[in-house]
């Protein structure tokens, strides 16, 4: 059983699609790259700088990152500042943690299931402080619910997700129905895929659409921005990692 004969759309940034990549080629899909996402540094680091140093000086009762982007920029800034952070870490997602590992932070919390709102719920009622550096504009379900639980949280930018500006041939396939399967692994792919190449219904992609292209998606949050902007979802595995969602497809197909 393979995705032999099937073009599979890839949404993820270019700088991040390459392993998922290489997992949809290995089962057999011609793999048609579609970067829906240019994740930038934000304008000014002084903020999350600031917050970072009141993180080492043991403002924090916890230092939360829900996303590998986050970490990997809040590391990097930590290591413009002395000293060693005295918080508690948690992290959502086997590469987020394992991002945190391979630089020597002790991770204290991850959820089984890679959201946010789990993380919140495993963390339980407190009334320390939190520092939760994370995408710009990102949902606020799990900044709501950690408040709610009596946290105090301090959200800080460490990253954007921003539009990419290139178009090219890749686009105008995907326009012109030239694929057989669209994956999405973020609400942000979601919603910029939209506006590099229009709304599903014109690209059979929508909920009252007559087409044998499929919609695959890892997370509640993509499988809500989905829905939200009338997707269909075909495929949508239990488990929140690339590996899943390819499985997940190989299985459809089968």
């Amino acid at each position: 059983m393979s995705l032999a004969g099937k073009r599979v759309v890839v949404t993820r940034a270019r700088s991040q699609a390459e392993q998922f990549g290489r997992q949809l080629h290995r089962a057999g899909a011609d793999v048609l790259y579609l970067p829906t996402i240019d994740i930038r540094d934000p304008g000014d680091w002084e903020p999350l700088d600031s917050a970072l140093r009141d993180l080492v000086a043991g403002e924090y009762e916890w230092l939360l990152l829900a996303s590998r982007n986050a970490a990997v920029r809040v590391i990097a800034r930590l290591r413009g500042i002395p000293g060693e952070i005295k918080a508690k870490v948690g992290a959502v997602g086997a590469k987020t943690s394992s991002a945190l590992e391979e630089a020597g932070m002790n991770v204290d919390l991850v959820p089984e299931t890679f959201t946010g709102e789990a993380l919140v719920e495993q963390l339980g009622r407190g009334d320390g402080r939190i520092l939760f550096p994370r995408v710009a504009g990102g949902p606020k379900d799990a900044i709501d619910a950690l408040q709610d639980a009596g946290w105090s949280v301090d959200e800080i930018i460490a990253y954007i997700n921003a539009v990419p500006n290139a178009r090219g041939v890749n686009h105008e396939r995907v326009r012109a129905g030239d694929f057989d399967v669209v994956t999405f692994l973020s609400p942000s792919s979601v919603t910029n895929f939209v506006k590099l190449v229009g709304p599903p219904e014109k690209l059979g992609l929508g909920t009252t659409s007559s087409s044998d292209k499929v919609v695959a998606c890892i997370g509640p949050k993509t499988a809500q921005r989905l829905r939200e902007l009338d997707f269909r979802i075909d495929v949508e595995p239990d488990q929140h990692t690339s590996a899943d969602l390819v499985e997940a497809l190989v299985t459809f197909f089968a």
